[in-house]
């Protein structure tokens, strides 16, 4: 059983009710990638489907509250820097350990479900405030700040696990 406090237990079950348009009790791949879009996020459906397997334990393509919560209890960030450790190993085509603004825009803006496919400029300034090299390319560290920065959680000292 998680152990989360009354807030946190309120947050996480509107959350998931929100993510489940149908209220048949369970969220479906098409209602989390329609609840990603919603939130902002322009994850390429790999990705996606790569999160709802994370939160799917029992793998019947349904996600239970009980299955959410699970996801979302206190091994959460251990569940988030494996799922992000593999994105980054999908998207490193050329498994030299970096992401180039090429292998970026492919992975994330391949212009389907009607995202916006961006200019290697524009994607390049994405990257840009987490390159802390300034190598023009990320590694793993770095990616992982970019994804928390598009989740809004720009503390990524709360993953020292990676």
């Amino acid at each position: 059983m998680n152990h989360f406090d009354d807030d946190e237990l309120a947050v996480y079950t509107k959350a998931f009710h929100d993510f489940d348009a149908n209220h048949d009790g369970y969220m479906t791949l098409s209602e989390f990638s329609r609840a990603c879009v919603a939130l902002g996020f322009t994850y390429e459906e790999e990705t996606i489907q790569t999160l709802f397997s994370e939160m799917d334990a029992d793998k019947n393509e349904k996600v239970t509250l009980e299955e959410f919560l699970a996801f979302m209890g206190p091994d959460s960030e251990e569940k988030l820097v494996a799922s992000v450790r593999r994105i980054f190993n999908e998207y490193d085509t050329n498994k030299d350990g970096f992401l180039t603004a090429d292998e970026i825009q492919s992975a994330w803006f391949s212009g389907e479900r009607g995202t916006k496919k961006l200019s290697k400029s524009e994607v390049a300034e994405i990257m840009a405030p987490v390159d802390t090299n300034g190598d023009g390319k990320l590694n793993y560290e770095e990616f992982l700040q970019l994804v928390l920065s598009a989740m809004g959680n720009d503390d990524s000292k709360t993953f020292d696990k990676v």
